[in-house]
């Protein structure tokens, strides 16, 4: 459901009320309300299986739930333009696509085996800049290490620039120092693009330093806050488990998120 509203920022909010999604007869999430803002980034934090996914495919509308998802628009566009970078891409190693393809088969340019002009290969280049990867255009998408192919999956979720973009973990395949990496770039693209951004991670202590508020989700809204409202809480202590605390090296029973 779309509900227009007057925002100050020209962009999207998003609104969802009581969402419940089942699959085979069970809840996967259960009465969950959330909101988001334009140019905010929003952090879904929580165990496997607590339904994290499940609310980005709810956005998407790929999945069946009931409850309403409400899109506040100002720039008179019926529905916002949704940008998605999912957990998993298959990408088989001897695959001849090299990344210019492979942008241009994502926006359904159908004709890659064919002479590209230069004028195509032009805005893919200028579209790799955006998220510091133009030097990639003329590899092969097999090739590419975890962060590089992060970028250009980001590049090809940019494309055209969405009003929302989702993101369901997608520092899995990288290093500490890339997973830094990679939450400074959606920090810029926040910045530049004033989009909503949406980050289901495992990478606490990482999109915390990045994140404007958490939820912490477990079928259903277990708290939500700052991240160091959350990270502090009892309520993430009971569900996410001392494990935290051990590998970041703080005290459980004090403000910990300076040490995430």
């Amino acid at each position: 459901m779309n509900n227009h509203c007057s925002s100050s920022c020209g962009g999207c909010s998003t609104i969802i009320r009581s969402l419940s999604v089942q699959f085979s007869g069970r809840k996967a999430v259960s009465d969950i309300s959330l909101s988001f803002s334009c140019g905010e980034l929003t952090a879904i934090i929580g165990p496997n299986g607590g339904g994290k996914t499940s609310i980005l495919k709810s956005i998407l509308g790929e999945i069946p739930y009931s409850g309403k998802i409400d899109f506040c628009i100002s720039s008179g566009k019926k529905k916002p333009r949704i940008g998605y970078l999912p957990q998993k891409i298959a990408v088989q190693k001897d695959s001849p696509v090299s990344v210019c393809d492979f942008l241009l088969l994502s926006e359904g340019y159908p004709f890659t085996w064919l002479r590209v002009s230069k004028k195509r290969r032009e805005m893919k280049i200028k579209l790799l800049e955006i998220v510091s990867a133009e030097n990639l255009i003329d590899r092969r998408i097999g090739e590419l290490s975890g962060g590089e192919l992060q970028r250009v999956l980001l590049a090809a979720s940019i494309n055209p620039v969405p009003d929302i973009l989702l993101l369901d973990e997608p520092v899995t395949a990288l290093d500490s120092k890339g997973i830094d990496i990679f939450y400074e770039l959606i920090c810029s693209l926040r910045k530049k693009f004033h989009m909503t951004i949406l980050v289901v991670s495992h990478d606490i202590g990482a999109i915390s330093k990045h994140a404007d508020k958490m939820y912490l989700i477990n079928e259903k809204v277990i708290t939500h806050g700052t991240p160091s409202e959350v990270i502090s809480s009892r309520e993430f202590r009971r569900e996410m488990g001392e494990v935290y605390f051990r590998l970041s090296g703080a005290k459980s029973d004090h403000h910990i998120y300076g040490g995430l």
